[in-house]
């Protein structure tokens, strides 16, 4: 027997096990004519105990439960010296990486406070940091010398000391407010 007869039924086998499971998985042609469109499931009506014009103070009454409010003084930097750029963490995980703060935002430089408004939901852990920084040049990053050294002004919730490096998380988390929190943060 040649080393091709032998080869014959295996490769024979290998073809059916394919094409079986490329049916199983739905690849096998499909007449449109022969298939029934499935029944949508009924709409759920919900009926609320409340009465109408209630119902809509009740909502309002959640929603503003369930925000937190900013109110965040920056100083240190220079008025019209580029944007304020503003980040929100929740964990050290995420801390001082930009892509994956929970909130991010832009800012004028203009002397006023920063307003921010937010869901209660995006801080979990009751806690959160916030960073920012002026973004002299407006290239959408905070700039660094060779070192590593930011160039540019930044700081941080709590102002904590400058050392080597950026501070911990643990240096700069607080306790996520109730319904308002008003802080200052100055740049360096």
């Amino acid at each position: 027997m040649s080393y091709s007869d032998q080869m014959k039924p295996q490769v024979s086998w290998l073809l059916f096990v394919a094409c079986l499971g490329l049916s199983s998985l739905g690849c096998d042609r499909v007449n449109p004519e022969t298939v029934k469109p499935q029944p949508s499931p009924p709409e759920v009506q919900y009926e609320s105990s409340l009465p109408a014009d209630s119902q809509h103070d009740a909502i309002e009454a959640s929603s503003s439960q369930e925000k937190i409010n900013f109110e965040i003084v920056i100083e240190g930097y220079e008025m019209g010296a580029g944007p304020l750029r503003v980040a929100l963490y929740d964990g050290p995980k995420t801390f001082n990486k930009v892509d994956l703060a929970k909130w991010k935002d832009v800012f004028e430089a203009d002397g006023k406070p920063i307003l921010i408004e937010l869901e209660r939901g995006l801080f979990p852990n009751n806690e959160l940091a916030i960073a920012v920084y002026q973004d002299s040049n407006s290239n959408n990053q905070l700039d660094k010398n060779a070192f590593g050294i930011p160039q540019e002004s930044y700081g941080f919730s709590n102002n904590p000391k400058r050392g080597f490096g950026p501070p911990k998380y643990s240096e700069v988390a607080i306790p996520s407010p109730s319904e308002k929190l008003s802080l200052t943060i100055t740049l360096k």
